[in-house]
């Protein structure tokens, strides 16, 4: 099978001084990829998986004075990938239940139909600010903070469209599945993350052949998969359930 790669890249970046005392920089990157790839356990079938990565990034550095040295960063990212099943008509992310059930058979035989984790994607947002200032007066201190912002919308529902298994061919021809795999609830999620850290160290050369380095770093991360257990209580109250309360297992 000849499979198809493209890639397109461009990067760019200017840096200006702009007084004796300022100087910014800019840098800007984006890639765009897209290939194909055969679908697992099937033959002729492949999947598209494009791609694509935009990059900025902002620079000022200001010297205060010979001893006060202050930059500042801000950057932003975007990382986007899918898979999709382009093979069949309307089978997209936006409709993702309009897409096929997928087939399988207990001996072994060639799957066909959707595979179960099709179609899916996810888009990554990095928004990142940062503060670095140094302060030079016998050591070399230096104090740090940076926030950090990821935002991350997934679309991801694993067998929502169902999956049949048969025990061979035939019985696929007589309508009789011994299993069945279904999934329902909503195939697209909005995790969002936080970070903030921050930063503060110096150097002190006691004499010639030791330096000492202290240094205190403070962080709070937040924890994106948090909103599978808010969307599961969300479902769960009020008066028409997600699950059944009373439902047990046999």
């Amino acid at each position: 099978m000849f499979l198809l790669f493209n890639d397109r890249e461009f990067t760019a970046r200017v840096d200006v001084q702009i007084t004796s005392k300022d100087r910014i920089g800019a840098a800007i990157s984006s890639s765009r990829t897209f290939r194909p790839a055969p679908l697992a356990g099937s033959r002729g079938r492949v999947v598209d998986i494009p791609a694509r990565d935009q990059q900025i990034a902002l620079d000022w550095v200001h010297t205060f004075n010979s001893a006060l040295l202050n930059q500042v960063r801000y950057s932003f990212s975007r990382a986007g990938l899918g898979l999709r099943a382009d093979r069949f008509p309307g089978c997209t992310q936006a409709a993702i239940n309009t897409c096929p059930t997928g087939i399988s058979f207990q001996n072994n035989t060639l799957s066909f139909g959707m595979q179960n984790n099709l179609p899916q994607g996810r888009i990554i947002n990095n928004t990142q600010v940062q503060d670095n200032a140094s302060y030079f007066r016998g050591g070399t201190p230096l104090i740090r903070w940076r926030v950090y912002k990821q935002r991350s919308p997934n679309v991801f529902l694993p067998q929502t469209n169902g999956t049949y298994t048969f025990a061979d061919f035939n019985h696929f021809l007589q309508n009789a599945p011994v299993q069945l795999s279904l999934t329902d609830g909503t195939p697209k999620f909005n995790f969002k993350e936080y970070d903030i850290a921050a930063y503060a160290g110096d150097d002190w050369r006691v004499k010639d052949n030791l330096t000492i380095n202290l240094g205190l770093r403070w962080e709070f991360s937040s924890q994106a998969i948090n909103l599978l257990h808010n969307l599961t209580i969300a479902n769960q109250a009020g008066s028409t359930p997600f699950w059944d309360p009373n439902a047990r297992q046999t």
